[in-house]
Parts: structure tokens; sequence; C-alpha cells
């Protein structure tokens, strides 16, 4: 893989960790930025060892968003005379709803945590002092869940934003019998019942 300037990428394990590398600039994107977060995610993705994929940098594209009690969040594009980038019309209003998102937007300002948390834009507000800690618990909640059945989640949330709701369930109902049959159930059935922690392989 190149050398990347903008961003940092490294995989540990079943973990890659993706940073957004322009703090003299608040991380502000750049074409070159965007080109190499989508090598990284490309090599993210094909890579079969990993699971959970870290990103530090850029919210709205990831499953679960963390914050730090003391950053702020800013839309700014209508500040910088532009529309806006990054979809964000597309994917904010799934995350905040229609009107919030135009507030947003139209009236950029600088966010602080609690109106994120409240307003939606993130799940957890984390303190600065504990908060890379608190991220690795986080992972490796995940990585203690199988493989198989976080993957087959993940495609769930994926499918269900493309597909109407009649289509979906077609689709879940699948796809669940196909990881119900699966090893990993097997195992974690027999976990729960002889009262220990699954071993997925």
């Amino acid at each position: 893989m190149a050398e990347f300037e903008a961003i940092r990428y490294e995989t540990a394990g079943r973990v890659a960790r993706l940073t957004l590398n322009r703090p003299d600039h608040m991380n502000g994107m750049t074409n070159r930025m965007g080109r190499e977060i989508c090598q990284a995610l490309e090599a993210a993705a094909v890579d079969d060892r990993i699971s959970v994929l870290v990103l530090t940098g850029v919210a709205l594209a990831c499953d679960v968003r963390l914050m730090i009690e003391t950053a702020r969040l800013n839309t700014a594009f209508l500040d910088v005379a532009v529309a806006g980038d990054m979809a964000i019309p597309w994917s904010l209003p799934r995350l905040v709803g229609a009107g919030r998102a135009r507030d947003l937007s139209l009236f950029p300002r600088r966010i602080h945590a609690d109106e994120a948390l409240a307003g939606g834009l993130v799940s957890r507000v984390l303190s600065a002092q504990s908060f890379g800690d608190d991220v690795d618990a986080l992972v490796n909640t995940l990585l203690e869940k199988s493989p198989t059945a976080l993957t087959g989640l993940k495609q769930n949330y994926v499918a269900a934003e493309q597909m109407p709701l009649r289509e979906f369930v077609q689709h879940e109902a699948k796809r669940h019998l196909q990881i119900a049959a699966s090893e990993h159930t097997a195992e974690a059935f027999r976990a729960f019942v002889e009262k220990r922690k699954p071993n997925f392989t």
C-alpha cells in the first residue's frame, strides 16, 4: 500500500485504525485525504482479518459515533460559500431528522458535546482523559462477538438503508437462517448453557 500523508492507517489483529492526520487544519478534508481514505477503506474491506474499523476524525460515516467532551462539531460549508460535501445532506437527516439537519447546515456553528448527544449526532460523550481506554473497551466488546454475526448485522443495517421493508424482512430472514446454522451460533449456545464465554474460531 502507498504511503499516506493526510491519514494514518494501521492494523493490529482484527482491528484497523484510520486516523485523519491534518491537525493543523482541524482535519479539513482535501482531495488527497479523500483519496487516501478510500484506499484505506478498500484495504480494510478486503482484509479478512479485520472485524472492527476505528475511524478518528469523520463522524457521520460511522456506525457508532463517540465524542470527547471538549470537542466541537460544525458543518461550516455555507460559511465558505459552498453548498456542502461528503454527502452530508444524505447522512445527516438520517441521524437527526430532516429539519434538524437543515438547521445545522443553514446556520453553521460550533456544536458542543452535550448538544451533539441530545440531538443524536453522537451516541456517547467520553472524557478526554479516558477516551482511548473507553474506545478500546468498546472495541474489545465487539471483538468478543461472533465475527459471522457481527458481519451479518452490519450487512443488515446497510441493506435496510437501501430496501423497502417488505424486501428487507425477506433478506433478513434468509441471512438469519444462514447465520443460525453456523458453527459460531452453535458455539454461542453451548457457551450460554455452560456459563462461559464463547470461543469463536
